[in-house]
This record gives structure tokens, sequence and C-alpha cells, in this order.
């Protein structure tokens, strides 16, 4: 029994399912992808072996989306558009609030004295002479 959706073909990998909406969308071939990329580093637009690459491995665990069609590689304008935006939150997770200075200090001293009203007394450290 097939688990897929009627709208799903896989790629020649079995865990990167390919929407055949990828048709119904702005249509580039691979070799044109570059052109819709600013310029990278010193003005040098991007290479179209980095744009097999994204489809092929992919960058952060992210592919490119693509299909063959004929003999040509496929993507679309959307497409481009959803790797970018996929790429980018993989790269730049939310983190986690920041915590005001002085914030562990208060709170240890409030679990030490926490512990002290249960009867769980530490003997204090004595300082080290050196």
């Amino acid at each position: 029994m097939n688990n897929l959706a009627a709208d799903e073909v896989f790629s020649g990998r079995a865990e990167t399912p390919i929407t055949t909406n990828l048709l119904e969308e702005t249509i580039l071939f691979l070799s044109d992808v570059p052109k819709h990329i600013p310029p990278g580093k010193n003005g040098r637009p991007t290479h179209l072996s980095t744009v097999v690459r994204w489809k092929d491995r992919g960058v952060r665990g992210v592919r490119l989306e693509a299909v063959r069609l004929g003999g040509r590689w496929i993507t679309s304008l959307q497409a481009l558009g959803r790797f970018v935006a996929n790429v980018t939150a993989t790269a730049s997770p939310t983190l986690p609030p920041v915590t005001a200075p002085g914030t562990f200090r208060q709170q240890a001293g409030q679990d030490e004295r926490a512990l002290d009203r249960e009867g769980f007394h530490r003997p204090r450290q004595r300082p080290r002479r050196p």
C-alpha cells in the first residue's frame, strides 16, 4: 500500500518528496537559476554547479525542489524562494530569551534559602589560600 499523497512524486532519493505542483509554477531551467540570485563574493555570479549541489545534496538538510523534464532539470521561481526561506530558517533558529545580569546569582540565593528551610545545610567553603 502506498502512503503518498496524490500530488507527490519522489525524486531518485526516497526521502525527498517533490510536488508535481512545481510544473504549475513559474518554471526555470537549472541553468537559469543563477540569473535570479544576486552576485556573491567579489561580485561574482553563483555558478551552475552550486545550484546543482543545492538540488543534489542541499544546504543544512534543505534541498532545492527540481524535476527532470526531458533531458533537463527544472525548478521554479517559487521553489527557489521556498529553498531560500527554509535555509534561512535553519541557519538562524530562534534564540532563547536573554537573561538579565545577576538573575542566576539571585536564583542561586533563593535556592540556597529554600534548601536551608527544608533542613538541608551545606557546609560553607573556606576560602583557599595560595
